[in-house]
């Protein structure tokens, strides 16, 4: 019965539970007096199920969604915090609507919309389990018996964790963009001892690569001195416009180590900005001589620029993306994550619906740690 009620489930989850939203707004006891501590709480508990839903995803690639809305798996998942859950997703989804719950300060959306959506879990869960079973017997079996259905086995943790070779610090207005987010950023990670030992750790391992985008970039640039190579990277300051620049901006991508522009050195693309603190400083940090260069800005005529708008922060020779001399760990001031299809781009005479040539940074990516 339950396994029934899983697959009907499943098959129209994107439906049945937003039905149960508007119940929010039905009057109900307040969790706190004060609704600053639920929201911090509750936001609290969402964020640490957002880092579990990343984390998973980031360690053990999944088919998500099923197919023709119906439970499928291509393979049996046992790896990443596979290896301490059998569901850490669902682990994620019920942290971040308790947390949700929890800053609404109502306790009808604690405790009502918190138990619909467990049984939700649960029921699909039953669904799924079964697929898994028919499909890989004992095998499926033996996984069972290792590692449990929810609560995590946090027992060898530290190892899965250290399996990590990739890490991408994105931007996206990290602390309001304002003041140097970036360089709180490094901070948060400098002036705790332990954050810093294992990010140095990180770094230094041999098959570890780093990208690091806007105030990523920033945020990178700051953590130099514990980045093998990266010592004449410069520091990243006020656009020289004194202000927020946003727009399609032309690059040359040069000839550099970096491993993530692999084969694409000479292109010259649009890539979007979005930053107010892009200005590549050496008088403060770095070296401009030794510094490995990898993307400047250009005009229209192909030549690098200081010149505004073509160059939207004022860098000197253009400069907008450094490296290391192994190329495993690049910055850079623009992003390509957000023209990474042809209709994201200004303009482009091919098919519009298919990847963009940024595209080709993130699949050299994934070669480099194969």
């Amino acid at each position: 019965m339950l396994q029934t009620i899983g697959n009907f489930l499943f098959k129209y989850r994107t439906i049945v539970f937003p039905a149960f939203l508007p119940l929010a707004l039905l009057p109900s006891p307040t969790l706190f007096d004060h609704p600053l501590y639920a929201a911090v709480i509750g936001f609290a508990l969402s964020a640490l199920g957002e880092a579990v839903r990343v984390t998973t995803i980031g360690m053990q690639y999944i088919v998500r969604g099923g197919r023709d809305r119906r439970v499928y798996a291509k393979d049996l998942v046992t790896g990443g915090f596979y290896a301490h859950t059998r569901n850490p997703m669902y682990v994620g989804n019920v942290l971040i609507l308790v947390g949700l719950a929890v800053a609404s300060n109502s306790w009808f959306c604690a405790v009502v919309l918190t138990a619909a959506y467990v049984f939700v879990c649960v029921a699909i869960v039953a669904a799924e389990e079964s697929y898994l079973r028919d499909k890989f017997g004992a095998a499926f079996d033996e996984y069972c018996r290792d590692v449990p259905r929810w609560l995590p086995r946090m027992s060898g943790i530290g190892a899965t964790l250290a399996d990590y070779q990739g890490l991408v610090a994105c931007g996206g207005f990290s602390y309001g963009d304002t003041l140097g987010a970036g360089e709180v950023w490094a901070r948060s990670i400098l002036f705790n001892a332990l954050l810093a030992e294992q990010f140095a750790a990180f770094f230094g391992r041999p098959d570890t690569l780093a990208l690091g985008v806007c105030n990523g970039c920033q945020m990178m640039a700051a953590l130099a001195a514990m980045i093998p190579g990266a010592q004449a990277w410069p520091k990243f300051t006020r656009n020289k416009s004194e202000q927020f620049e946003a727009r399609l901006s032309l690059v040359e991508v040069l000839a550099s180590p970096s491993l993530f522009f692999t084969g694409m050195a000479g292109s010259r693309l649009p890539i979007a900005v979005a930053h107010g603190e892009g200005y590549a400083d050496f008088s403060q940090r770095g070296d401009a001589q030794r510094v490995q260069r990898a993307m400047r800005f250009v005009d229209h005529h192909g030549q690098p620029t200081e010149t505004y708008p073509h160059n939207p922060n004022g860098s000197p020779e253009g400069l907008t993306a450094v490296t290391t001399p192994d190329g495993r760990f690049t910055v850079l001031m623009p992003h390509p994550e957000r023209v990474f299809r042809n209709v994201q781009m200004s303009w482009n005479g091919g098919d519009v619906s298919a990847p963009s040539p940024w595209m080709r940074l993130f699949h050299n990516a994934r070669a480099a740690l194969r």
